[in-house]
Protein backbone atom coordinates (compact mmCIF):
# COMPACT_ATOMS: atom_id res chain seq x y z
CA UNK A 1 0.00 0.00 0.00
CA UNK A 2 2.75 2.07 -0.10
CA UNK A 3 2.71 3.72 -3.34
CA UNK A 4 -1.03 5.11 -2.87
CA UNK A 5 -0.01 8.64 -1.99
CA UNK A 6 3.30 9.49 -4.03
CA UNK A 7 1.89 10.87 -6.82
CA UNK A 8 0.97 13.82 -5.29
CA UNK A 9 3.96 14.25 -2.52
CA UNK A 10 7.30 12.16 -3.37
CA UNK A 11 9.21 12.16 0.09
CA UNK A 12 12.48 11.29 0.72
CA UNK A 13 13.55 8.17 2.86
CA UNK A 14 16.44 9.90 4.98
CA UNK A 15 17.58 10.63 8.61
CA UNK A 16 16.83 13.40 10.15
CA UNK A 17 18.73 16.45 10.43
CA UNK A 18 18.51 18.21 13.61
CA UNK A 19 18.04 22.38 13.54
CA UNK A 20 16.64 24.22 10.80
CA UNK A 21 14.21 25.60 12.68
CA UNK A 22 12.68 29.20 12.61
CA UNK A 23 12.00 31.12 15.12
CA UNK A 24 8.39 32.36 15.85
CA UNK A 25 6.83 34.09 18.56
CA UNK A 26 3.88 32.07 20.11
CA UNK A 27 1.33 32.01 22.78
CA UNK A 28 1.75 28.41 23.94
CA UNK A 29 -1.49 28.38 25.85
CA UNK A 30 -3.63 28.09 22.61
CA UNK A 31 -2.33 24.81 22.21
CA UNK A 32 -2.94 23.00 25.25
CA UNK A 33 -6.13 20.68 24.82
CA UNK A 34 -8.73 20.61 27.08
CA UNK A 35 -10.59 17.40 27.97
CA UNK A 36 -13.20 16.82 25.43
CA UNK A 37 -16.74 16.16 27.18
CA UNK A 38 -17.81 12.26 26.30
CA UNK A 39 -19.74 10.82 23.81
CA UNK A 40 -23.38 11.06 23.99
CA UNK A 41 -25.24 8.58 26.01
CA UNK A 42 -26.44 6.93 23.22
CA UNK A 43 -23.38 6.17 21.00
CA UNK A 44 -23.85 3.49 19.05
CA UNK A 45 -23.02 -0.42 20.88
CA UNK A 46 -22.84 -2.19 17.56
CA UNK A 47 -22.11 -1.59 14.02
CA UNK A 48 -24.72 0.31 11.98
CA UNK A 49 -26.37 -0.76 8.44
CA UNK A 50 -24.15 -0.77 5.50
CA UNK A 51 -23.82 2.78 4.21
CA UNK A 52 -25.90 3.78 1.21
CA UNK A 53 -23.53 3.72 -2.20
CA UNK A 54 -23.28 6.88 -3.76
CA UNK A 55 -22.94 10.72 -2.61
CA UNK A 56 -25.49 12.16 -0.65
CA UNK A 57 -25.85 16.01 -1.63
CA UNK A 58 -24.98 17.56 2.00
CA UNK A 59 -27.89 19.48 3.76
CA UNK A 60 -26.97 21.16 7.14
CA UNK A 61 -30.77 20.47 8.24
CA UNK A 62 -33.14 22.25 10.31
CA UNK A 63 -32.62 23.00 14.42
CA UNK A 64 -34.16 21.16 16.55
CA UNK A 65 -36.11 23.39 19.89
CA UNK A 66 -35.99 20.84 23.18
CA UNK A 67 -38.40 22.98 24.55
CA UNK A 68 -41.31 21.98 22.35
CA UNK A 69 -40.17 18.90 20.32
CA UNK A 70 -43.96 18.61 18.99
CA UNK A 71 -43.38 22.03 17.15
CA UNK A 72 -40.26 19.75 15.23
CA UNK A 73 -42.39 16.50 14.87
CA UNK A 74 -40.46 14.81 17.27
CA UNK A 75 -43.00 13.86 19.33
CA UNK A 76 -44.43 11.41 16.19
CA UNK A 77 -41.09 10.97 14.48
CA UNK A 78 -39.99 7.16 13.81
CA UNK A 79 -36.21 7.62 15.26
CA UNK A 80 -35.13 4.17 13.47
CA UNK A 81 -35.62 6.49 10.07
CA UNK A 82 -36.42 10.14 10.27
CA UNK A 83 -33.22 12.02 9.36
CA UNK A 84 -33.79 14.82 11.80
CA UNK A 85 -34.75 12.98 14.88
CA UNK A 86 -32.42 9.59 14.22
CA UNK A 87 -32.14 7.81 17.09
CA UNK A 88 -33.22 10.56 19.68
CA UNK A 89 -35.05 13.92 19.50
CA UNK A 90 -32.84 16.33 17.34
CA UNK A 91 -30.25 14.12 16.22
CA UNK A 92 -30.46 15.81 12.51
CA UNK A 93 -27.94 13.38 10.33
CA UNK A 94 -26.85 16.66 8.10
CA UNK A 95 -28.18 15.28 4.67
CA UNK A 96 -27.39 11.37 5.63
CA UNK A 97 -30.58 8.97 5.63
CA UNK A 98 -31.28 7.49 9.44
CA UNK A 99 -30.63 3.73 9.28
CA UNK A 100 -31.84 1.49 12.58
CA UNK A 101 -31.77 4.77 13.91
CA UNK A 102 -28.31 5.55 13.19
CA UNK A 103 -27.40 8.09 10.70
CA UNK A 104 -24.96 6.86 7.42
CA UNK A 105 -22.07 9.32 5.86
CA UNK A 106 -22.61 12.09 4.00
CA UNK A 107 -20.49 13.44 1.00
CA UNK A 108 -19.70 17.20 1.70
CA UNK A 109 -16.85 17.77 -1.22
CA UNK A 110 -15.92 15.65 -4.36
CA UNK A 111 -13.30 16.11 -6.65
CA UNK A 112 -10.56 16.55 -3.65
CA UNK A 113 -7.69 15.24 -5.34
CA UNK A 114 -5.74 12.55 -3.03
CA UNK A 115 -6.01 14.36 0.12
CA UNK A 116 -4.42 13.04 3.51
CA UNK A 117 -5.28 15.84 5.77
CA UNK A 118 -8.67 16.80 7.13
CA UNK A 119 -8.51 19.78 10.78
CA UNK A 120 -11.77 21.03 12.47
CA UNK A 121 -11.41 24.53 13.93
CA UNK A 122 -14.67 26.48 15.18
CA UNK A 123 -17.30 26.54 12.46
CA UNK A 124 -15.21 24.93 9.49
CA UNK A 125 -13.46 21.76 7.94
CA UNK A 126 -10.08 22.17 6.43
CA UNK A 127 -9.05 19.53 3.66
CA UNK A 128 -5.85 19.75 2.13
CA UNK A 129 -6.89 19.25 -1.31
CA UNK A 130 -5.20 19.57 -4.89
CA UNK A 131 -6.04 23.45 -5.55
CA UNK A 132 -4.79 24.29 -1.97
CA UNK A 133 -6.31 24.06 1.09
CA UNK A 134 -10.04 24.48 1.35
CA UNK A 135 -12.38 25.59 4.06
CA UNK A 136 -15.71 23.79 4.11
CA UNK A 137 -18.68 24.85 6.54
CA UNK A 138 -20.20 22.55 8.92
CA UNK A 139 -23.17 24.46 8.53
CA UNK A 140 -24.16 24.70 5.00
CA UNK A 141 -21.61 22.99 3.33
CA UNK A 142 -20.07 26.14 1.51
CA UNK A 143 -16.30 26.48 0.80
CA UNK A 144 -13.54 28.29 -0.27
CA UNK A 145 -9.90 28.23 -1.09
CA UNK A 146 -8.18 29.56 1.87
CA UNK A 147 -4.31 28.93 0.29
CA UNK A 148 -3.03 28.29 -3.04
CA UNK A 149 -1.66 24.83 -4.13
CA UNK A 150 0.83 23.70 -1.75
CA UNK A 151 1.87 20.69 -0.47
CA UNK A 152 -0.32 19.04 2.70
CA UNK A 153 -0.07 15.90 4.23
CA UNK A 154 -1.69 15.44 7.56
CA UNK A 155 -2.67 18.44 9.13
CA UNK A 156 -4.55 19.94 12.41
CA UNK A 157 -5.82 23.19 14.19
CA UNK A 158 -5.19 25.03 17.29
CA UNK A 159 -7.72 28.34 18.10
CA UNK A 160 -5.47 30.36 16.42
CA UNK A 161 -3.36 28.09 13.75
CA UNK A 162 -3.90 25.38 10.64
CA UNK A 163 -0.91 23.02 11.44
CA UNK A 164 0.37 20.72 8.78
CA UNK A 165 3.56 18.49 7.54
CA UNK A 166 4.22 19.43 3.84
CA UNK A 167 6.93 16.32 3.19
CA UNK A 168 9.74 18.39 3.69
CA UNK A 169 8.91 20.78 7.15
CA UNK A 170 6.09 21.82 9.33
CA UNK A 171 4.32 24.89 8.76
CA UNK A 172 1.18 26.90 10.24
CA UNK A 173 -1.48 29.33 8.59
CA UNK A 174 -3.16 31.81 10.89
CA UNK A 175 -6.66 30.97 10.79
CA UNK A 176 -7.90 34.51 10.50
CA UNK A 177 -5.75 34.88 7.43
CA UNK A 178 -1.83 35.79 6.57
CA UNK A 179 1.06 33.80 5.13
CA UNK A 180 2.22 30.53 6.04
CA UNK A 181 4.87 30.12 7.93
CA UNK A 182 7.53 27.53 8.34
CA UNK A 183 7.70 26.39 12.04
CA UNK A 184 10.76 23.00 11.12
CA UNK A 185 12.04 23.01 8.22
CA UNK A 186 14.85 20.09 6.94
CA UNK A 187 12.18 17.44 7.90
CA UNK A 188 11.77 15.05 4.71
CA UNK A 189 9.58 12.01 4.85
CA UNK A 190 6.75 14.57 7.43
CA UNK A 191 3.50 12.90 7.64
CA UNK A 192 1.82 13.15 10.33
CA UNK A 193 1.51 15.80 13.14
CA UNK A 194 -0.02 16.80 16.53
CA UNK A 195 0.20 19.58 18.89
CA UNK A 196 0.89 19.32 22.72
CA UNK A 197 0.53 21.79 25.26
CA UNK A 198 4.18 22.96 24.59
CA UNK A 199 5.14 20.95 21.26
CA UNK A 200 4.33 19.87 17.96
CA UNK A 201 5.15 16.50 17.32
CA UNK A 202 5.74 14.82 13.93
CA UNK A 203 5.91 11.84 11.84
CA UNK A 204 8.94 10.97 9.50
CA UNK A 205 7.45 8.60 6.88
CA UNK A 206 10.14 5.99 5.91
CA UNK A 207 11.07 1.84 6.86
CA UNK A 208 13.79 3.21 9.08
CA UNK A 209 10.97 5.99 10.30
CA UNK A 210 10.56 7.93 13.53
CA UNK A 211 8.45 10.38 15.63
CA UNK A 212 10.11 13.99 16.35
CA UNK A 213 9.40 16.91 18.09
CA UNK A 214 10.14 20.77 18.85
CA UNK A 215 8.89 23.16 20.63
CA UNK A 216 5.42 25.30 19.41
CA UNK A 217 8.33 28.18 18.36
CA UNK A 218 10.32 25.93 16.32
CA UNK A 219 13.27 25.38 18.38
CA UNK A 220 14.85 22.42 20.84
CA UNK A 221 13.95 19.66 18.33
CA UNK A 222 14.89 16.22 19.06
CA UNK A 223 13.79 12.63 18.34
CA UNK A 224 10.86 11.30 20.60
CA UNK A 225 11.41 7.49 19.42
CA UNK A 226 12.68 5.80 15.97
CA UNK A 227 13.34 2.86 14.64
CA UNK A 228 9.71 2.80 13.66
CA UNK A 229 8.11 1.41 10.24
CA UNK A 230 6.75 4.09 8.40
CA UNK A 231 4.79 5.82 11.23
CA UNK A 232 2.06 7.93 9.56
CA UNK A 233 -0.46 10.07 11.38
CA UNK A 234 -0.24 11.11 15.29
CA UNK A 235 -2.29 12.49 17.78
CA UNK A 236 -1.52 13.40 21.14
CA UNK A 237 -4.37 13.45 24.10
CA UNK A 238 -3.56 13.48 28.17
CA UNK A 239 0.25 13.11 28.01
CA UNK A 240 -0.04 10.37 25.77
CA UNK A 241 0.77 10.14 21.87
CA UNK A 242 -0.89 7.52 19.50
CA UNK A 243 0.80 6.21 16.56
CA UNK A 244 -1.13 4.77 13.76
CA UNK A 245 0.35 3.48 10.22
CA UNK A 246 0.82 0.61 7.63
CA UNK A 247 4.51 -0.10 8.29
CA UNK A 248 4.31 -1.76 11.66
CA UNK A 249 0.30 -2.00 10.79
CA UNK A 250 -1.14 -0.83 14.22
CA UNK A 251 -2.81 1.75 16.31
CA UNK A 252 -0.05 2.66 19.70
CA UNK A 253 -0.04 4.24 22.45
CA UNK A 254 3.19 5.87 23.48
CA UNK A 255 3.07 6.88 27.64
CA UNK A 256 4.98 10.35 28.41
CA UNK A 257 4.34 11.95 25.63
CA UNK A 258 5.29 9.60 23.49
CA UNK A 259 8.85 8.59 25.39
CA UNK A 260 7.14 5.91 27.79
CA UNK A 261 6.01 2.51 27.37
CA UNK A 262 4.08 1.51 24.44
CA UNK A 263 0.56 -0.15 24.42
CA UNK A 264 -1.06 -1.73 21.05
CA UNK A 265 -4.54 -0.98 20.70
CA UNK A 266 -5.14 -2.57 17.55
CA UNK A 267 -3.38 -4.14 14.59
CA UNK A 268 -3.79 -5.33 11.32
CA UNK A 269 -5.66 -4.16 8.19
CA UNK A 270 -3.74 -0.47 8.18
CA UNK A 271 -5.22 1.52 10.87
CA UNK A 272 -3.13 4.85 9.37
CA UNK A 273 -4.80 8.24 10.96
CA UNK A 274 -6.45 8.53 14.01
CA UNK A 275 -8.40 11.23 16.28
CA UNK A 276 -8.88 11.16 20.12
CA UNK A 277 -11.85 12.78 21.50
CA UNK A 278 -13.04 12.33 25.18
CA UNK A 279 -12.50 8.08 25.94
CA UNK A 280 -12.35 6.81 23.04
CA UNK A 281 -10.25 6.63 19.61
CA UNK A 282 -11.66 7.13 16.58
CA UNK A 283 -9.04 5.41 13.33
CA UNK A 284 -9.75 4.41 9.84
CA UNK A 285 -8.67 1.07 8.31
CA UNK A 286 -7.50 1.00 4.92
CA UNK A 287 -7.25 -2.77 5.07
CA UNK A 288 -11.22 -3.24 4.81
CA UNK A 289 -12.05 0.67 4.26
CA UNK A 290 -13.54 1.41 7.45
CA UNK A 291 -13.89 3.74 10.02
CA UNK A 292 -13.58 2.60 13.65
CA UNK A 293 -14.05 3.59 17.42
CA UNK A 294 -12.46 1.95 20.49
CA UNK A 295 -11.67 3.11 24.15
CA UNK A 296 -8.05 4.32 24.52
CA UNK A 297 -7.74 1.80 27.53
CA UNK A 298 -8.18 -0.98 24.71
CA UNK A 299 -10.77 -3.09 23.82
CA UNK A 300 -12.98 -4.04 20.92
CA UNK A 301 -12.91 -1.85 18.28
CA UNK A 302 -16.44 -0.92 16.50
CA UNK A 303 -17.70 -0.80 12.85
CA UNK A 304 -19.02 3.00 12.90
CA UNK A 305 -19.01 3.61 8.97
CA UNK A 306 -17.80 2.06 5.67
CA UNK A 307 -15.27 4.67 4.58
CA UNK A 308 -16.12 4.89 0.76
CA UNK A 309 -12.49 4.28 -0.33
CA UNK A 310 -9.22 3.70 0.81
CA UNK A 311 -9.80 6.44 4.32
CA UNK A 312 -6.82 8.73 4.84
CA UNK A 313 -6.96 11.83 7.48
CA UNK A 314 -10.13 11.34 10.38
CA UNK A 315 -11.69 14.60 12.85
CA UNK A 316 -13.67 14.51 15.19
CA UNK A 317 -15.79 16.81 17.13
CA UNK A 318 -18.86 16.30 19.99
CA UNK A 319 -21.21 15.58 17.36
CA UNK A 320 -19.54 14.79 14.06
CA UNK A 321 -16.94 12.22 12.56
CA UNK A 322 -15.14 13.67 9.45
CA UNK A 323 -12.76 11.94 6.84
CA UNK A 324 -11.37 11.88 3.87
CA UNK A 325 -10.38 9.67 0.81
CA UNK A 326 -7.53 9.35 -0.74
CA UNK A 327 -8.84 7.70 -3.59
CA UNK A 328 -11.98 9.50 -5.38
CA UNK A 329 -10.87 13.13 -3.42
CA UNK A 330 -14.16 13.06 -1.22
CA UNK A 331 -14.82 14.48 2.70
CA UNK A 332 -17.32 12.66 4.64
CA UNK A 333 -19.23 13.65 7.56
CA UNK A 334 -20.94 10.99 9.89
CA UNK A 335 -22.98 12.75 12.76
CA UNK A 336 -22.81 10.52 16.08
Amino acid sequence: MQGRRWSRTVLALVIAVPGGACSLALDTSEFIRGEAPPPPATSPSSSPPDDPTGPVDFDAGASYDAANPDADGCATADLTTDPRHCGRCGRDCAGGQCLGGECAPVVMKSGLGSPLGVAVAGDHVYVGAHDGILRVSIHDGSSEYVTGPTDVNYMTASSTHLWWATGSSIVRWPLGGGPIETVVSQAPGSMGIALGPDHVYFTRYAPDGRVERALLDGGSRETVFASYDRPEDIDFADGELFVGGDGEDELAVFADGGFGSKRVLTSGNAPVAMAVWGPDVFFVRQGDDTVRRMPITGGTSVRIANAGGEPCGIAVTADSVYWVTCVGGQLYRLVR
